[in-house]
């Protein structure tokens, strides 16, 4: 699915998460991730409400189950909305609830919020300060 969105096949993308979804009815770490892919596929396509939307309610299949990637990518991506709407503020409060959650979250998945926040600090014109955590 995410061959086919980054060569701009947004309704194939589509067909085959939905096609994975429909077969992993009883996962909810799967379904989550199945949901933030839609949310992706939205918000390349510009549509930021329905990307939004996506990420929430990945996040919202996820509240019972151990941090893993789905809630990872999920609160990563709705960061990278409010990026994209310019709320900075927002994007900095999903990147941080990501870091708070520790160990819970895999490490090589840690790295992503920690690009969000460099992302953020640039874009507020935060140059010398981006590299650095807070």
């Amino acid at each position: 699915a995410s061959l086919a969105e980054f060569h701009g096949h947004r309704e194939l993308a589509r067909l085959l998460v939905d096609a994975l979804a429909s077969h992993a009815a009883h996962d909810g770490e799967l379904l989550a991730l199945c949901e933030g892919q839609r949310g992706r596929i939205a918000r390349t396509s510009g549509d930021l409400d329905d990307a939004a939307e996506h990420y929430a309610d990945a996040i919202r299949r996820t509240t019972p189950l151990p941090k893993r990637d789905a809630w990872t990518r999920a609160l990563c991506g709705l960061a990278n909305v409010h990026i994209d709407r310019g709320n900075y503020p927002a994007a900095e409060r999903c990147l941080r609830r990501v870091l708070t959650a520790g160990p819970q979250v895999a490490a090589p998945t840690r790295v992503h919020p920690w690009m969000g926040l460099a992302i953020v600090r640039r874009k507020r014109g935060d140059l010398p300060e981006a590299w650095r955590p807070r």
